[in-house]
């Protein structure tokens, strides 16, 4: 393991207390500055050098805001610049300028989620104040804008840009769940129950990942000896193991991140409100009536706002678009919020065929993240194809089960298969995988999407009320 991933590992650890420290401080602009210094140190020491990128993006960004607060592109705009920028972060290195480490692409990929995300919360909160403005009446307008505006003064713009919480490894969260933690003097949070519940996985995943970084790496995968030395099923074992020791090494990172959101008590929110991953709140009736109700605190919270990653649900989901759903979910949440959504096509596949190529240039500019990333829509349409064609066709619970039990297996054995544009990343490395295991991923997905095409066409379809008559 490098230096710096140990480095990295131990400032996630030592950020977790460090939430429990800034819950001490009762004045709310004291924890923001300490907020916003604590992250510069963590961002300086862990990029070094790399650190000004992150410095001007959010200053520039800042700017931006601050000039076209009251233009209704201004989240356009934003996005223009965030990704434009991105793309001079990953090929900076050509014009003569140091290649920023790994790490420090961490810290640019969540930073832009943040930058283009609190550009569009100021168009939102323009926006409603004016409709509360011209309409009294409109109390939907009112009451979403009470929940949801923001103060995009430039201290509160850095300073959430800055904050130390997921700075590293995400998780993403909005302007307006920062605010919320910053005021929330809250003494009855959950800290050490979802602390407890969300470290659960943490020591089983630590333990593996340890012991598969010393067996498996996609150096050894780059090896001419790995090709005319091993066989097919080596090589498809060496893929199965190499995936899990993936796997794992985000799950540990993720857990950790988002106890160092639950420790600062970013995230909390009544469990009435039913918050959801990255979003926060969505029935903002219920916060309402929570504000006007008795004075006692008996309000229960959790912290599901900043929930990102699901182990267990991902290991055992039958879907492939619910695993993709638990797999980084506030990020999930940015793209579907944020790019999805704005997306002018009414096809799905389309649609999601965009989305995985935003995706993929945000991840980075290998072809790797586009050969990964934009099998996932394919994906999805041959789960679909063969839940109508097949899954639907069965009427025996057993049969059901055991559909279910195959469709988790080759769920996983898809994701590792299509892994390997990530792990290699090169158009030339990822081909001479693919091609020593024959581009069975790739045929087993044609062959679904192909084979439940034929069979919905052979499944009788039932009679309409007119021609029975």
């Amino acid at each position: 393991m490098a230096a710096d991933d140990v480095i990295y590992g131990l400032l996630l650890f030592l950020s977790i207390p460090f939430g429990l420290t800034l819950r001490t401080i009762s004045n709310s602009v004291y924890r923001e500055i300490l907020c916003t210094a604590s992250g510069l140190v963590l961002v300086v020491l862990v990029c070094r050098q790399h650190a000004i990128h992150a410095l001007f993006l959010s200053t520039t960004n800042t700017v931006l805001i601050l000039i076209f607060s009251k233009n209704r592109y201004l989240h356009i705009y934003s996005f223009i610049l965030c990704f434009s920028y991105l793309a001079f972060f990953r090929t900076c290195h050509l014009f003569g300028i140091p290649k920023p480490s790994s790490h420090s692409n961490a810290v640019q990929l969540i930073l832009t989620l943040k930058l283009v995300g609190v550009a569009t919360e100021v168009v939102e909160t323009r926006k409603l104040r004016d409709q509360s403005s011209c309409d009294p009446d409109n109390k939907a307008a009112a009451l979403k804008y009470k929940y949801t505006q923001i103060d995009y003064s430039w201290p509160r713009l850095l300073s959430y840009s800055w904050c130390y919480i997921g700075a590293l490894t995400g998780p993403f969260y909005t302007c307006r769940t920062y605010q919320d933690m910053l005021a929330n003097q809250a003494d009855n949070l959950p800290l050490w129950s979802d602390l407890k519940e969300r470290l659960k996985p943490f020591p089983v995943c630590a333990v593996i990942f340890l012991l598969l970084s010393w067996t498996v790496s996609v150096q050894s995968a780059r090896e001419e000896a790995f090709y005319e030395e091993t066989s097919v099923l080596y090589r498809w074992f060496y893929l199965f193991f190499l995936f899990i020791w993936f796997r794992v090494r985000f799950y540990c990172a993720w857990v950790l991140a988002e106890c160092i959101a639950v420790t600062a008590g970013l995230g909390a929110y009544p469990v009435i409100s039913k918050p959801k991953s990255g979003g926060g709140p969505t029935d903002l009736q219920a916060l309402e009536d929570i504000d006007v109700s008795s004075k006692e605190n008996k309000t229960v919270y959790n912290f599901e706002a900043i929930r990102n990653i699901l182990p267990y649900d991902c290991e055992t989901s039958t879907s492939v678009r619910e695993t993709i759903r638990k797999w980084n979910m506030c990020v999930q949440w940015w793209l579907v919020a944020h790019v999805y959504k704005n997306i002018p096509v009414q096809n799905k596949l389309a649609r999601g065929v965009v989305l995985m190529a935003i995706s993929s240039f945000w991840h980075g500019i290998h072809p790797g993240y586009y050969a990964t990333l934009m099998s996932a829509p394919f994906l999805i349409l041959a789960e679909d194809l063969m839940e109508k064609s097949v899954r639907s066709q069965l009427s025996n619970a057993k049969l059901i089960r055991l559909y279910d039990i195959i469709s988790t297996i080759i769920t996983m054995r898809c994701f590792e298969y299509y892994a390997v544009g990530v792990f290699f990343l090169q158009y030339n490395e990822i081909w001479r995988f693919w091609s020593s295991l024959y581009f069975y991923g790739h045929f087993a997905t044609i062959l679904c999407i192909l084979g439940a095409q034929v069979l919905l066409k052979l499944i009788p379809k039932p009679k309409s009320d007119n021609h029975r008559k």
